[in-house]
């Protein structure tokens, strides 16, 4: 078992809509993420009802949708990483 599959569903979309300020909602969970007005990326999570683990796969397309590798998203799980660490982490991938 690895790091992946440790996320829940629920925990991770709730992280995602306070720390990154994602509307995530609806029948299939997506979002943009916008940095200085312009959108940036498209997230998308599993819409899962319960405490269910999130899938392997579907952590897998969360991490490379935030591009993020498995330690970022652990750490944006987690809590080390904040929501302005996660921008500042986009600008340094040059995707603004």
């Amino acid at each position: 078992m690895g790091i992946l599959s440790s996320f829940k569903t629920r925990k991770m979309t709730r992280i995602l809509k306070e720390k990154l300020s994602l509307d995530l909602s609806g029948k299939e969970p997506s979002a943009y993420y916008y940095v200085d007005g312009k959108p940036v990326l498209r997230v998308h999570i599993t819409n899962v009802h319960g405490s269910a683990p999130l899938s392997v796969g579907a952590a897998n397309e969360l991490k490379n949708s935030l591009g993020l590798d498995e330690v970022g998203l652990s750490r944006l799980y987690r809590c080390p990483m904040k929501g302005k660490d996660f921008e500042n982490h986009i600008r340094d991938m040059g995707w603004v």
